[in-house]
């Protein structure tokens, strides 16, 4: 499932219990596109019952503080349901405003896609991605 988000692609992948959303190139500065791109991702996050969302952002080039407020905010909702928020191949400039704003306690972190979605689990889940 593929869908359009300020002219990038935000391919929705679902392997078993988790559903990764894998965010195409964006530039989420501006309040209007943070709001339209965070309307997409809680489409799809209603959309599934899966107990853990990924967002796999290797292709986000930076977080800004409207973006931060808004996975803020999911990661919330979602825990309030009982599922969880990750976020998967962050790049370093993203991390370390993670981790300057104190929010690495708060926002799951994930090197990549693989180990956000293994991550403390027991159970060996089907892996499509090779």
């Amino acid at each position: 499932m593929g869908i359009d988000v300020t002219g990038e692609a935000m391919q929705v992948h679902h392997v078993r219990h988790a559903t990764i959303i894998a965010i195409g190139e964006l530039g989420l500065t501006r309040q209007s596109d943070v709001s339209h791109f965070m309307e997409r991702v809680g489409d799809i996050v209603t959309a599934s019952s899966d107990p853990l969302i990924v967002l796999d952002c290797q292709r986000v080039a930076a977080l800004g503080s409207i973006l931060l407020g808004e996975l803020i905010s999911l990661n919330k909702t979602l825990e309030a349901d009982g599922r969880q928020l990750r976020l998967a191949g962050l790049n370093d400039e993203a991390m370390r405003v993670i981790q300057i704003t104190g929010l690495e306690n708060l926002l799951k972190t994930f090197p990549d896609i693989r180990s956000a979605v293994f991550a403390k689990s027991k159970r060996r889940w089907w892996w499509p991605f090779g």
